[in-house]
Parts: structure tokens; C-alpha cells; sequence
């Protein structure tokens, strides 16, 4: 039960990221019950991929569960080398954001003279440790920044509840290019980006020594619990804040930091502001902490390192030294790659989960402990859906 409370708040913890800030951002043009009826959706189809990630990793070795072994043994090498740009660009993009988007906001919290780079640095040496010592010890800090973060999330939302508009909420459409199909395309993106944790699940599959009811029930509620956070947040903010307006959804042209500055404007509570900066800034910290969990054990899983400490030295290593670097020499370039990011997060959350499974449940030698129900219809839905998002997307 310790295991699975513990696993599940990692899961979440990889789930909730910074860019939950940004979902009333995409969706404001929407309305809130289109936004809301995406978000289910999303919801759905990343928790079916996720349980397909569950299903190939279950049928491999204890030793062969990770994202590059289980692409090779379904795959081929081919898939193998596929797997592992795309795992790489996805989660150094994302630990080189919250190294840089921390150390940031930590110089300006502490008003301090030091430059920029001493804060990152000092930062991944302090949380980069913790990611070497582990899965249990990352776990244990986990619990600790997940309960503040719960706090200041919870806190943000309740505040925001008596300056919310119903009137807002139940607004239609902008009839604006705001909502076109590059508008739409970018929410259904940004929305399923926002539920991809499948980097995470061969490291708790581990943790949990191989079992399968628990890891379906971890799975579960770490994707359900997250739905209904970003759920509360958008009803929130969508209530808060007016489409159009001098301090509307239109004037904060997609900042979040001019998001956050209009929200504290008009519900003129300072308070607000101390719960969303602090939300910010440890929910940065716990998914730099399960971003760079999850890549040291891909490395070590994709170039069959020894788990020991030299082993695990060297994957930490060489998980946390580039972003540290591209962060230290290039913080402000990160955000051209973003877009590669999310894409990639489609690319590994759907595409090639729903194809490994296709090729496994083909593969008469290996019979594996959990199937997911739905058989190769549903493969075929949760694919096109995947194709369909990155093709609209990029043209």
C-alpha cells in the first residue's frame, strides 16, 4: 500500500506539470464545455496508450522493461533507435525547461545578486542527486513537494471560486481565427500532451516488483486525479477571466506570467498570486525530479548500464549535464522547442505504444500477464487519433 500510494503520486507528479497553467490559454476561445469534453477525451485515449505501455512492459523481463528494450524486442532495431530520439528530444527538452524555468524564478524569489547560472547549476546538483540515489529516495522527496503542491494548487483554485462569472462559463465559441484549425489542433495537442506519463511506467513497474493489478490501479489514478485537478482549473480560470476585455484572454495574447498578473488584477487577492508562483515553482521541481528519473533509468535500460552506482553515475550524468548546459548557455532559445516536444510526447504516448502492442499480441513466444480490453479495434482508434493530431498539426 506504501508502494502504491507513493507510485501513484510520482505518476501524478510526472502528469501535473508547469504547463497546466497554460490549459485555460488554449482552450479560452473554446468554452468551457468544449474544453471540458476535449479534456475527457484526451483523458481516455492517454490512459488506454498508458495501459498499453503497462501491457508491453509487463511482457518483457524485469530486466528488458524499459522503452528502448521493449521498442527492440517488438520492433527491431529500427523501432529501437526510433524509441530512443524520440524518448531523448521529449525528456532532455523537458528537464532543460524546469532546470532553466526554476533557477529563474528561484533568482527572483530570493532577490538575489548571484547570476543566473551558479542558481541552475547549484539546483541540478541538489535535485540531480536525489534522481541518482533513486527511485525510493526520489519517492520520499516526491511526497513531501507533492503535498505543498497540493496545497498551493488546492489553495489557488478554492480562492479563485467567489470571483468566478457563471456567465463566463457558459460563453460559446469565439467566432475568431483564434478558433480555427490551428487553434483547436493545438488545444487537442496541448490537452493529451498533459496527461503523458508512459516514460515513467517501466521505472514504478519495477519499483513495484512486478505487479500487474496494482500497477492497472497506479495506471488509473494517476491519470483520473489530474483530470480532475486540470477539471477545477479550468472552471476557474474560464470563470475568472473574460474573453474579450482590457484584461481578458485576448490582451494576455498566451503568457502565462500575463495570465497569472491578470488573475491577481481582477480578483485583486495577493494571496492568489503566492499560491500560483509557489505551484509553479514546485511543480517544476517534482517534474524535473520524475522527467530525469524516468530518462536516467531509459539510459540505462537503452545502453544496458549496470544499476549500481557506477552505472547509475554515468546515466545521471549524462541525463543532467546536457539540459544544465543547454540551460546555463541557451535559456531563452528552449522555447523554439517546445512544438518538437509535444510532438514527440504524441509520437511516444500513442503511436508507438499502440504498434508495439499490435506486434506483441502477434507474438506467439510471448504471453503476456495483462492484456488491455478493446482488441485491435481500439489499437486502430487510439493510432489514427495520434497520426491525425501530428498531421494536422504540421500542416
Amino acid at each position: 500500500m506504501n508502494k502504491l500510494f507513493g507510485s501513484v503520486l510520482i505518476m501524478i507528479g510526472q502528469v501535473i506539470g508547469a504547463g497546466m497553467l497554460a490549459l485555460p490559454l488554449v482552450s479560452s476561445s473554446v468554452g468551457l464545455v468544449p474544453a471540458l469534453s476535449v479534456l475527457f477525451v484526451a483523458w481516455m485515449v492517454m490512459t488506454v496508450s498508458q495501459m498499453y505501455v503497462l501491457e508491453v512492459s509487463l511482457a518483457m523481463k524485469n530486466t528488458e522493461c524499459g522503452f528502448g528494450s521493449m521498442a527492440e524486442k517488438t520492433l527491431g532495431i529500427g523501432g529501437k533507435i526510433i524509441t530512443f530520439v524520440v524518448t531523448s528530444c521529449l525528456l532532455y527538452s523537458l528537464i532543460s525547461m524546469y532546470i532553466a524555468g526554476t533557477s529563474s524564478i528561484l533568482v527572483r524569489f530570493l532577490n538575489s545578486s548571484l547570476p543566473d547560472f551558479v542558481t541552475t547549476i547549484a539546483f541540478t546538483l541538489i535535485f540531480g542527486s536525489v534522481v541518482f540515489c533513486g527511485t525510493r529516495a526520489t519517492d520520499r522527496v516526491n511526497r513531501l513537494l507533492m503535498s505543498i503542491k497540493g496545497g498551493t494548487l488546492i489553495g489557488a483554485t478554492i480562492s479563485l471560486f467567489p470571483y468566478i462569472h457563471k456567465d463566463y462559463l457558459l460563453l460559446p465559441p469565439m467566432s475568431t481565427t483564434i478558433f480555427g484549425k490551428q487553434g483547436f489542433v493545438s488545444m487537442v495537442l496541448v490537452f493529451l500532451s498533459s496527461f503523458n506519463a508512459c516514460c515513467i511506467i517501466p521505472t514504478l513497474r519495477t519499483y513495484n516488483n512486478d505487479a500487474p493489478q496494482r500497477m492497472k490501479y497506479i495506471v488509473f489514478l494517476g491519470t483520473i486525479i489530474p483530470m480532475v485537478i486540470y477539471a477545477g482549473w479550468l472552471i476557474a480560470v474560464l470563470g475568472v477571466i473574460p474573453q474579450i476585455g482590457p484584461q481578458s484572454f485576448i490582451t494576455i495574447n498566451g503568457s502565462v506570467g500575463e495570465l497569472i498578473r491578470v488573475i491577481v488584477s481582477l480578483a485583486n487577492n495577493k494571496l492568489i498570486f503566492v499560491f500560483i508562483t509557489a505551484f509553479a515553482n514546485i511543480t517544476m521541481t517534482v517534474s524535473f525530479l520524475t522527467s530525469s528519473l524516468a530518462l536516467v533509468d531509459f539510459l540505462i535500460d537503452s545502453f544496458k548500464l549496470q544499476t549500481y552506482r557506477g552505472g547509475r553515475l554515468s546515466a545521471t550524468l549524462l541525463a543532467l549535464v546536457p539540459p544544465c548546459m543547454f540551460a546555463v548557455f541557451c535559456p531563452e532559445s528552449f522555447l523554439s522547442t517546445l512544438q518538437c516536444a509535444a510532438i514527440s510526447a504524441i509520437i511516444l504516448a500513442i503511436i508507438l505504444p499502440t504498434v508495439m502492442v499490435y506486434r506483441l499480441r502477434n507474438n506467439s513466444n510471448i504471453q503476456p500477464p495483462f492484456r488491455m480490453a478493446g482488441g485491435n479495434t481500439l489499437l486502430f482508434i487510439l493510432f489514427f487519433i495520434g497520426f491525425l493530431t501530428i498531421v494536422l498539426r504540421l500542416f
